[in-house]
Protein backbone atom coordinates (compact mmCIF):
# COMPACT_ATOMS: atom_id res chain seq x y z
CA UNK A 1 0.00 0.00 0.00
CA UNK A 2 3.01 2.44 0.59
CA UNK A 3 4.66 1.73 -2.61
CA UNK A 4 1.09 2.94 -4.15
CA UNK A 5 0.89 5.97 -2.43
CA UNK A 6 4.14 6.94 -3.12
CA UNK A 7 3.32 6.42 -6.46
CA UNK A 8 0.37 8.63 -6.43
CA UNK A 9 1.90 11.04 -4.44
CA UNK A 10 4.35 11.23 -7.48
CA UNK A 11 1.68 11.55 -10.23
CA UNK A 12 0.06 14.52 -8.49
CA UNK A 13 3.39 16.17 -8.20
CA UNK A 14 3.91 15.67 -11.70
CA UNK A 15 0.27 16.62 -12.67
CA UNK A 16 0.92 18.84 -16.04
CA UNK A 17 3.17 16.10 -17.65
CA UNK A 18 1.27 13.36 -17.10
CA UNK A 19 -2.07 15.08 -18.28
CA UNK A 20 -0.22 15.56 -21.51
CA UNK A 21 0.59 12.17 -21.61
CA UNK A 22 -2.54 10.68 -20.66
CA UNK A 23 -4.56 12.79 -23.37
CA UNK A 24 -1.83 11.82 -26.53
CA UNK A 25 -2.40 7.66 -25.39
CA UNK A 26 -6.08 8.48 -24.90
CA UNK A 27 -6.41 9.93 -28.37
CA UNK A 28 -3.97 6.95 -30.11
CA UNK A 29 -6.99 4.37 -28.17
CA UNK A 30 -9.18 6.42 -29.67
CA UNK A 31 -7.83 6.65 -33.16
CA UNK A 32 -6.71 2.83 -32.85
CA UNK A 33 -10.68 2.16 -31.94
CA UNK A 34 -12.00 4.00 -35.04
CA UNK A 35 -9.48 2.16 -37.88
CA UNK A 36 -10.65 -1.17 -36.01
CA UNK A 37 -14.11 -0.37 -36.22
CA UNK A 38 -13.99 0.77 -39.80
CA UNK A 39 -12.14 -2.28 -41.17
CA UNK A 40 -14.70 -4.87 -38.70
CA UNK A 41 -17.56 -2.75 -40.23
CA UNK A 42 -16.31 -3.58 -44.36
CA UNK A 43 -15.12 -6.88 -43.80
CA UNK A 44 -19.02 -8.04 -42.47
CA UNK A 45 -19.45 -8.10 -46.42
CA UNK A 46 -16.14 -9.38 -47.08
CA UNK A 47 -15.72 -12.52 -44.63
CA UNK A 48 -18.82 -14.28 -46.54
CA UNK A 49 -17.25 -15.19 -49.15
CA UNK A 50 -13.21 -14.86 -48.54
CA UNK A 51 -12.75 -18.15 -49.39
CA UNK A 52 -14.27 -17.49 -53.11
CA UNK A 53 -12.34 -14.65 -53.55
CA UNK A 54 -9.21 -16.19 -53.28
CA UNK A 55 -9.88 -19.11 -55.64
CA UNK A 56 -9.38 -19.12 -59.53
CA UNK A 57 -12.34 -17.50 -61.48
CA UNK A 58 -14.79 -14.90 -62.28
CA UNK A 59 -16.82 -12.47 -60.87
CA UNK A 60 -19.35 -10.53 -63.16
CA UNK A 61 -22.15 -8.03 -62.53
CA UNK A 62 -24.84 -8.25 -65.09
CA UNK A 63 -27.18 -5.03 -65.41
CA UNK A 64 -29.75 -7.24 -67.46
CA UNK A 65 -30.67 -10.67 -68.12
CA UNK A 66 -27.58 -12.51 -70.02
CA UNK A 67 -29.03 -12.89 -73.67
CA UNK A 68 -27.60 -15.31 -76.12
CA UNK A 69 -28.89 -12.47 -78.43
CA UNK A 70 -28.27 -9.47 -77.45
CA UNK A 71 -30.17 -7.32 -79.94
CA UNK A 72 -33.38 -9.20 -78.91
CA UNK A 73 -33.93 -9.62 -75.36
CA UNK A 74 -36.16 -12.76 -76.27
CA UNK A 75 -37.28 -14.59 -73.09
CA UNK A 76 -36.47 -18.10 -74.68
CA UNK A 77 -32.78 -16.49 -74.97
CA UNK A 78 -32.22 -15.88 -71.72
CA UNK A 79 -29.03 -17.69 -70.02
CA UNK A 80 -29.78 -19.95 -66.97
CA UNK A 81 -26.91 -21.44 -64.50
CA UNK A 82 -26.54 -24.77 -67.03
CA UNK A 83 -25.75 -22.47 -70.17
CA UNK A 84 -23.35 -20.01 -68.40
CA UNK A 85 -21.79 -23.81 -67.67
CA UNK A 86 -22.04 -24.86 -71.00
CA UNK A 87 -20.65 -21.52 -72.28
CA UNK A 88 -17.74 -22.19 -69.78
CA UNK A 89 -17.04 -25.83 -70.01
CA UNK A 90 -13.84 -25.54 -67.43
CA UNK A 91 -15.40 -23.85 -64.56
CA UNK A 92 -16.24 -25.96 -61.67
CA UNK A 93 -19.29 -24.23 -59.94
CA UNK A 94 -21.25 -21.08 -60.82
CA UNK A 95 -23.19 -18.76 -57.74
CA UNK A 96 -26.07 -16.53 -59.25
CA UNK A 97 -28.96 -13.98 -58.76
CA UNK A 98 -31.77 -14.68 -60.98
CA UNK A 99 -34.61 -12.41 -61.62
CA UNK A 100 -38.22 -12.16 -62.27
CA UNK A 101 -40.86 -9.64 -62.93
CA UNK A 102 -44.68 -9.96 -62.30
CA UNK A 103 -47.22 -8.87 -60.21
CA UNK A 104 -48.79 -9.71 -56.81
CA UNK A 105 -52.14 -10.48 -56.79
CA UNK A 106 -53.33 -9.73 -52.95
CA UNK A 107 -53.67 -6.58 -54.03
CA UNK A 108 -56.36 -4.76 -56.37
CA UNK A 109 -53.90 -3.03 -58.43
CA UNK A 110 -52.17 -6.00 -58.34
CA UNK A 111 -49.13 -4.67 -57.27
CA UNK A 112 -45.54 -4.75 -59.30
CA UNK A 113 -42.75 -6.68 -57.66
CA UNK A 114 -39.63 -7.79 -58.60
CA UNK A 115 -38.17 -10.98 -57.38
CA UNK A 116 -34.54 -11.96 -56.90
CA UNK A 117 -33.66 -15.78 -56.52
CA UNK A 118 -30.51 -16.81 -55.54
CA UNK A 119 -29.20 -20.42 -55.52
CA UNK A 120 -28.35 -21.97 -51.98
CA UNK A 121 -25.00 -21.26 -51.55
CA UNK A 122 -25.58 -17.63 -51.63
CA UNK A 123 -28.14 -18.43 -49.26
CA UNK A 124 -25.91 -20.17 -46.76
CA UNK A 125 -23.19 -17.74 -46.98
CA UNK A 126 -24.57 -14.38 -46.23
CA UNK A 127 -27.94 -12.53 -45.26
CA UNK A 128 -29.27 -8.74 -44.93
CA UNK A 129 -30.32 -7.59 -42.18
CA UNK A 130 -33.65 -8.01 -41.29
CA UNK A 131 -36.46 -5.66 -38.96
CA UNK A 132 -38.41 -9.00 -38.53
CA UNK A 133 -38.93 -12.93 -38.85
CA UNK A 134 -35.71 -14.59 -40.37
CA UNK A 135 -33.86 -15.52 -43.30
CA UNK A 136 -34.34 -18.38 -46.24
CA UNK A 137 -34.07 -21.66 -45.95
CA UNK A 138 -32.85 -24.52 -48.75
CA UNK A 139 -36.15 -26.09 -47.47
CA UNK A 140 -38.52 -27.37 -50.42
CA UNK A 141 -42.21 -27.03 -50.16
CA UNK A 142 -43.96 -28.15 -53.69
CA UNK A 143 -47.13 -25.65 -53.62
CA UNK A 144 -45.52 -22.72 -51.35
CA UNK A 145 -41.92 -20.90 -50.86
CA UNK A 146 -40.49 -19.10 -48.68
CA UNK A 147 -40.15 -15.55 -49.52
CA UNK A 148 -38.43 -12.26 -47.72
CA UNK A 149 -39.22 -8.96 -48.55
CA UNK A 150 -38.21 -5.46 -48.30
CA UNK A 151 -39.86 -3.01 -46.03
CA UNK A 152 -43.13 -1.40 -47.69
CA UNK A 153 -45.57 0.84 -47.65
CA UNK A 154 -48.16 -2.17 -48.72
CA UNK A 155 -48.62 -3.27 -45.07
CA UNK A 156 -46.98 -6.52 -46.26
CA UNK A 157 -46.02 -8.38 -43.10
CA UNK A 158 -44.22 -11.69 -41.70
CA UNK A 159 -46.76 -14.82 -41.99
CA UNK A 160 -48.94 -13.35 -44.50
CA UNK A 161 -49.13 -15.00 -47.78
CA UNK A 162 -49.01 -13.90 -51.16
CA UNK A 163 -49.76 -15.15 -54.74
CA UNK A 164 -47.30 -14.52 -57.19
CA UNK A 165 -47.49 -13.96 -60.55
CA UNK A 166 -44.28 -13.84 -62.74
CA UNK A 167 -44.15 -12.13 -66.42
CA UNK A 168 -41.75 -14.71 -67.54
CA UNK A 169 -44.53 -17.76 -66.42
CA UNK A 170 -47.01 -18.77 -69.56
CA UNK A 171 -51.13 -18.32 -69.35
CA UNK A 172 -50.07 -16.32 -66.15
CA UNK A 173 -49.75 -19.05 -63.82
CA UNK A 174 -49.47 -17.88 -60.33
CA UNK A 175 -47.96 -19.50 -57.15
CA UNK A 176 -47.86 -18.43 -53.51
CA UNK A 177 -44.77 -17.23 -51.34
CA UNK A 178 -44.83 -17.20 -47.46
CA UNK A 179 -43.31 -14.14 -45.73
CA UNK A 180 -40.82 -15.38 -42.88
CA UNK A 181 -38.68 -12.17 -43.06
CA UNK A 182 -38.51 -8.48 -44.08
CA UNK A 183 -35.37 -6.92 -44.68
CA UNK A 184 -34.45 -3.80 -43.57
CA UNK A 185 -34.15 -0.71 -46.12
CA UNK A 186 -30.65 0.47 -47.09
CA UNK A 187 -29.14 -2.69 -45.99
CA UNK A 188 -26.84 -4.49 -48.56
CA UNK A 189 -28.70 -7.40 -50.62
CA UNK A 190 -26.62 -9.75 -52.80
CA UNK A 191 -26.99 -9.01 -56.12
CA UNK A 192 -28.76 -5.41 -57.47
CA UNK A 193 -31.79 -3.56 -57.60
CA UNK A 194 -33.57 -1.44 -60.65
CA UNK A 195 -30.75 1.42 -61.07
CA UNK A 196 -27.47 -1.12 -59.69
CA UNK A 197 -25.34 -0.29 -62.98
CA UNK A 198 -22.20 -1.76 -61.18
CA UNK A 199 -18.96 0.35 -61.99
CA UNK A 200 -15.70 -0.38 -63.66
CA UNK A 201 -13.58 -0.35 -59.58
CA UNK A 202 -14.64 -3.52 -58.21
CA UNK A 203 -14.15 -5.02 -55.17
CA UNK A 204 -16.42 -7.12 -52.94
CA UNK A 205 -18.71 -4.69 -52.55
CA UNK A 206 -19.76 -5.27 -55.99
CA UNK A 207 -21.24 -8.34 -55.23
CA UNK A 208 -23.75 -6.27 -52.91
CA UNK A 209 -27.00 -3.50 -53.62
CA UNK A 210 -28.13 -1.46 -50.98
CA UNK A 211 -31.98 -1.57 -51.51
CA UNK A 212 -33.98 1.35 -50.13
CA UNK A 213 -37.98 0.62 -51.35
CA UNK A 214 -38.52 4.75 -51.16
CA UNK A 215 -36.23 4.60 -53.90
CA UNK A 216 -37.14 1.98 -55.95
CA UNK A 217 -40.74 2.53 -55.53
CA UNK A 218 -41.84 -1.43 -55.38
CA UNK A 219 -41.51 -4.29 -53.17
CA UNK A 220 -38.84 -6.52 -53.67
CA UNK A 221 -38.96 -10.41 -52.77
CA UNK A 222 -36.42 -12.70 -52.32
CA UNK A 223 -36.09 -16.26 -52.87
CA UNK A 224 -34.37 -19.71 -53.17
CA UNK A 225 -33.73 -20.40 -56.57
CA UNK A 226 -34.10 -23.87 -56.51
CA UNK A 227 -37.37 -23.44 -54.84
CA UNK A 228 -38.40 -21.99 -57.01
CA UNK A 229 -37.31 -24.39 -59.87
CA UNK A 230 -39.23 -26.69 -57.77
CA UNK A 231 -42.81 -25.49 -58.27
CA UNK A 232 -41.67 -24.67 -62.26
CA UNK A 233 -41.42 -28.65 -62.38
CA UNK A 234 -44.78 -29.12 -61.08
CA UNK A 235 -46.23 -26.39 -64.42
CA UNK A 236 -43.80 -28.93 -66.61
CA UNK A 237 -46.40 -29.22 -69.38
CA UNK A 238 -47.34 -25.52 -69.60
CA UNK A 239 -43.16 -24.86 -70.34
CA UNK A 240 -41.25 -24.99 -73.55
CA UNK A 241 -37.90 -27.35 -73.35
CA UNK A 242 -36.19 -23.90 -73.26
CA UNK A 243 -38.50 -21.40 -71.82
CA UNK A 244 -35.48 -20.00 -68.97
CA UNK A 245 -38.25 -18.61 -66.25
CA UNK A 246 -35.42 -17.19 -63.63
CA UNK A 247 -33.00 -15.88 -65.95
CA UNK A 248 -29.34 -14.67 -64.47
CA UNK A 249 -28.94 -10.72 -63.35
CA UNK A 250 -26.87 -9.34 -61.56
CA UNK A 251 -23.66 -10.75 -59.41
CA UNK A 252 -22.59 -13.96 -60.80
CA UNK A 253 -19.21 -15.80 -59.75
CA UNK A 254 -17.69 -18.59 -61.41
CA UNK A 255 -14.98 -20.63 -59.75
CA UNK A 256 -12.73 -22.95 -61.73
CA UNK A 257 -9.97 -25.77 -60.78
CA UNK A 258 -7.04 -24.69 -59.94
CA UNK A 259 -5.01 -26.05 -63.00
CA UNK A 260 -7.40 -23.79 -65.42
CA UNK A 261 -4.89 -21.25 -67.07
CA UNK A 262 -5.59 -17.14 -66.54
CA UNK A 263 -5.76 -17.22 -70.18
CA UNK A 264 -8.61 -19.69 -70.65
CA UNK A 265 -10.42 -17.66 -67.39
CA UNK A 266 -9.56 -14.53 -69.53
CA UNK A 267 -11.41 -15.77 -72.64
CA UNK A 268 -14.35 -17.23 -70.71
CA UNK A 269 -14.92 -13.66 -69.26
CA UNK A 270 -14.42 -11.70 -72.98
CA UNK A 271 -17.19 -14.64 -73.99
CA UNK A 272 -19.76 -13.97 -71.13
CA UNK A 273 -19.53 -10.34 -71.55
CA UNK A 274 -20.70 -10.19 -74.91
CA UNK A 275 -24.47 -11.75 -74.15
CA UNK A 276 -25.21 -9.08 -71.64
CA UNK A 277 -24.57 -5.26 -70.27
CA UNK A 278 -22.05 -5.96 -67.76
CA UNK A 279 -18.53 -5.54 -65.86
CA UNK A 280 -16.35 -8.62 -65.12
CA UNK A 281 -12.94 -9.02 -63.36
CA UNK A 282 -11.21 -12.35 -62.18
CA UNK A 283 -11.23 -13.30 -58.73
CA UNK A 284 -8.25 -12.66 -57.96
CA UNK A 285 -8.18 -8.88 -59.19
CA UNK A 286 -11.68 -8.55 -57.39
CA UNK A 287 -9.57 -10.29 -53.46
CA UNK A 288 -6.79 -7.58 -54.61
CA UNK A 289 -8.76 -4.51 -54.76
CA UNK A 290 -11.42 -5.64 -51.48
CA UNK A 291 -8.12 -6.25 -49.37
CA UNK A 292 -6.98 -2.48 -50.53
CA UNK A 293 -10.46 -1.31 -49.41
CA UNK A 294 -10.54 -3.15 -46.32
CA UNK A 295 -7.22 -1.61 -45.39
CA UNK A 296 -8.44 1.83 -46.86
CA UNK A 297 -8.56 3.26 -43.79
CA UNK A 298 -5.55 1.70 -41.61
CA UNK A 299 -3.53 3.32 -44.49
CA UNK A 300 -4.85 7.39 -43.38
CA UNK A 301 -4.98 6.18 -39.35
CA UNK A 302 -2.08 4.21 -38.92
CA UNK A 303 1.00 6.90 -39.15
CA UNK A 304 -1.62 9.04 -37.18
CA UNK A 305 -1.52 6.29 -34.07
CA UNK A 306 2.23 5.93 -34.67
CA UNK A 307 3.41 9.38 -34.75
CA UNK A 308 1.03 10.07 -31.23
CA UNK A 309 2.49 6.77 -30.23
CA UNK A 310 6.24 7.98 -30.49
CA UNK A 311 4.84 11.36 -28.98
CA UNK A 312 3.63 9.10 -25.94
CA UNK A 313 6.35 6.78 -25.75
CA UNK A 314 9.09 9.67 -25.06
CA UNK A 315 6.82 11.48 -22.92
CA UNK A 316 6.57 9.05 -20.79
CA UNK A 317 10.22 7.70 -21.09
CA UNK A 318 11.39 11.40 -20.29
CA UNK A 319 8.64 11.90 -17.36
CA UNK A 320 9.66 8.39 -15.73
CA UNK A 321 13.56 9.69 -16.11
CA UNK A 322 12.77 13.17 -14.31
CA UNK A 323 10.31 11.58 -11.70
CA UNK A 324 13.45 8.73 -10.85
CA UNK A 325 16.19 11.47 -10.44
CA UNK A 326 13.78 14.07 -8.32
CA UNK A 327 13.16 10.92 -5.99
CA UNK A 328 16.41 9.53 -6.16
CA UNK A 329 17.18 10.41 -2.55
CA UNK A 330 13.66 9.45 -1.43
CA UNK A 331 14.75 6.17 -2.86
CA UNK A 332 17.53 5.80 -1.27
CA UNK A 333 16.00 6.70 2.10
CA UNK A 334 13.51 3.99 1.00
CA UNK A 335 16.12 1.64 0.42
CA UNK A 336 18.11 2.05 4.08
CA UNK A 337 14.56 1.95 5.34
CA UNK A 338 14.75 -2.15 4.16
CA UNK A 339 12.67 -1.41 0.39
CA UNK A 340 14.94 -3.51 -2.09
CA UNK A 341 16.22 -1.26 -4.92
CA UNK A 342 13.16 -3.27 -7.17
CA UNK A 343 11.01 -1.82 -5.11
CA UNK A 344 11.92 1.74 -5.74
CA UNK A 345 11.41 0.78 -9.79
CA UNK A 346 7.97 -0.93 -8.98
CA UNK A 347 6.91 2.70 -7.37
CA UNK A 348 7.58 4.37 -10.55
CA UNK A 349 6.11 1.01 -13.01
CA UNK A 350 2.75 2.52 -10.26
CA UNK A 351 2.89 5.62 -11.96
CA UNK A 352 2.94 4.54 -15.25
CA UNK A 353 0.07 2.10 -14.78
CA UNK A 354 -1.92 5.24 -12.86
CA UNK A 355 -1.66 7.04 -16.20
CA UNK A 356 -2.35 4.20 -18.57
CA UNK A 357 -5.28 3.62 -16.70
CA UNK A 358 -6.60 7.15 -17.02
CA UNK A 359 -5.76 7.64 -19.99
CA UNK A 360 -7.94 4.14 -21.17
CA UNK A 361 -10.97 5.26 -19.07
CA UNK A 362 -10.16 8.78 -21.09
CA UNK A 363 -10.49 7.16 -24.13
CA UNK A 364 -13.62 4.66 -23.63
CA UNK A 365 -15.35 7.01 -22.23
CA UNK A 366 -14.80 9.16 -25.14
CA UNK A 367 -15.83 6.58 -27.60
CA UNK A 368 -19.05 5.97 -25.48
CA UNK A 369 -19.57 9.42 -25.80
CA UNK A 370 -19.13 9.63 -29.69
CA UNK A 371 -22.01 8.00 -31.00
CA UNK A 372 -24.04 10.75 -29.02
CA UNK A 373 -22.82 13.89 -30.55
CA UNK A 374 -22.69 15.07 -34.16
CA UNK A 375 -19.91 13.38 -35.22
CA UNK A 376 -21.70 10.05 -35.04
CA UNK A 377 -22.30 10.04 -39.09
CA UNK A 378 -18.33 10.13 -39.47
CA UNK A 379 -17.45 7.50 -37.06
CA UNK A 380 -19.29 4.20 -36.64
CA UNK A 381 -17.54 2.43 -33.37
CA UNK A 382 -17.95 -1.63 -33.81
CA UNK A 383 -16.56 -3.02 -30.14
CA UNK A 384 -14.87 -6.14 -30.39
CA UNK A 385 -12.43 -8.50 -28.93
CA UNK A 386 -9.80 -6.96 -31.70
CA UNK A 387 -9.82 -3.57 -30.15
CA UNK A 388 -9.35 -4.64 -26.19
CA UNK A 389 -6.26 -6.58 -27.92
CA UNK A 390 -4.99 -3.96 -29.22
CA UNK A 391 -5.56 -1.44 -26.51
CA UNK A 392 -4.06 -3.94 -24.61
CA UNK A 393 -0.93 -4.34 -26.57
CA UNK A 394 -0.34 -0.35 -26.99
CA UNK A 395 -0.95 -0.42 -23.04
CA UNK A 396 1.81 -3.47 -22.42
CA UNK A 397 3.93 -1.72 -24.95
CA UNK A 398 3.59 1.58 -23.24
CA UNK A 399 4.37 0.85 -20.07
CA UNK A 400 7.51 -1.41 -21.27
CA UNK A 401 9.06 1.35 -23.05
CA UNK A 402 7.89 4.20 -19.77
CA UNK A 403 10.19 1.53 -17.44
CA UNK A 404 13.41 1.48 -19.83
CA UNK A 405 14.79 5.01 -18.79
CA UNK A 406 13.91 4.84 -14.79
CA UNK A 407 15.60 1.29 -14.79
CA UNK A 408 18.39 2.57 -16.29
CA UNK A 409 18.64 5.80 -14.32
CA UNK A 410 18.57 3.32 -10.68
CA UNK A 411 20.44 0.59 -12.09
CA UNK A 412 23.99 2.74 -12.23
CA UNK A 413 23.38 4.24 -8.96
CA UNK A 414 23.82 2.68 -5.60
CA UNK A 415 22.26 4.16 -2.03
CA UNK A 416 25.54 5.64 -0.87
CA UNK A 417 26.49 7.20 -4.34
CA UNK A 418 23.36 8.91 -4.34
CA UNK A 419 23.08 10.18 -0.80
CA UNK A 420 26.87 11.35 -0.70
CA UNK A 421 26.32 13.52 -3.62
Amino acid sequence: MILLKTAWNDFRKNSIVNIFIILQVAVSLIITAVMISAISVRSQYYTPFRDILTSNGIFIKFSSSPNYDSSQMNIYDYLDNDDILQECPDADHIYACHSMFGSIDSFHNGESFTLQSYDDEFIKRYQPELTDGRWLTSDIESNQIEIVVSENDYGVKVGDVLSLTGINYPNSTSFTGKVVGIFQDDSKIIGGGLYDYGNSDMNFNSIYYPFNHTIENQIFVLASYSAIQNITNHFVLLFDTDYVVQPIISSVILTYPDNVSKEQIEADKEKLLQYGWANAISLDELNQNSIAYLFEKAEIFLPIIIILFILASVSSISSSALIVRKNLKNYALYYISGLQWGHCSFVNLLHSIISLAIATIVGVVALLIIPHTKFAYMVNIIWSPYIFEAFAAMIILQLLISMIMPLIIIGKNTPKQILTK
